[in-house]
């Protein structure tokens, strides 16, 4: 006669309803320096902005690997993930990776202005832009990384809680920086948004050791 394991519906309903607000912010800090963007500036801005951003998300590549293969590892082996050893590790292969791909994306840039013509418009505030947010996406990949801890110890509330105040602050970086320093003020807020958001969820990793 088969053995059926009881599945703890109410837990796993209360993890996911406490994700939402993590889920609603993430979303805001994704859209919200396109908002303003195209309330402040313009809409011609917001399409150099958004050349640069899709530039940028090659970098997501990574992260996206990160965020599928991590979770598995973490949880199989908490304490391995977990040493310093380990996660120095992966700051030293993370960051070479990205210098990688940053030195190919100019590569790219290059080769396609010359030849291709694949992106139609190109002017050095696309790679400005682009250097800026392929920066946000680095320290996202952190976020990531650390982010996984908490979910390994079910901290579905603290994960939320980080993520709304990060969005709070990306909000009012961005309407500050965007207003004195036009789209070049949002580029720069992407990258602040991922630095704080590296750092919150860092201190709330570690309040959990």
């Amino acid at each position: 006669m088969r053995e059926y394991t009881k599945i703890p519906v109410k837990r796993i309903l209360i993890f996911s309803s406490l994700l939402l607000p993590h889920t609603l912010a993430q979303w805001s800090m994704n859209a919200f320096n396109r908002l303003i963007i195209k309330d402040f500036i313009g809409e011609k801005e917001l399409g150099i902005f958004s050349i640069a951003f899709s530039i940028a998300s090659v970098s997501m590549i990574i992260n996206s690997g990160i965020a599928l293969v991590i979770p598995q590892h973490m949880i199989k082996n908490y304490k391995k993930w977990t040493t310093h050893k380990h996660i120095f590790r992966f700051y030293v292969y993370y960051s070479l990776l990205f210098v990688v791909i940053y030195t190919g994306l100019l590569f790219g840039i290059f080769i396609d202005r010359k030849f291709f013509h694949l992106v139609k418009y190109y002017d050095k505030n696309v790679v400005l832009y682009m250097t800026y947010m392929f920066g946000g996406n680095y320290f996202l990949g952190f976020y990531y990384y650390y982010s996984n801890i908490l979910f390994y110890f079910k901290k579905s509330k603290e994960l939320s809680k980080v993520t709304v105040l990060t969005s709070i602050v990306s909000v009012v970086i961005t309407v500050i920086l965007t207003y004195y320093l036009s789209t070049l003020g949002a580029a720069i807020g992407s990258l602040l948004t991922y630095v704080f958001y590296y750092l919150f969820i860092y201190y709330a990793a570690i309040k959990q050791e």
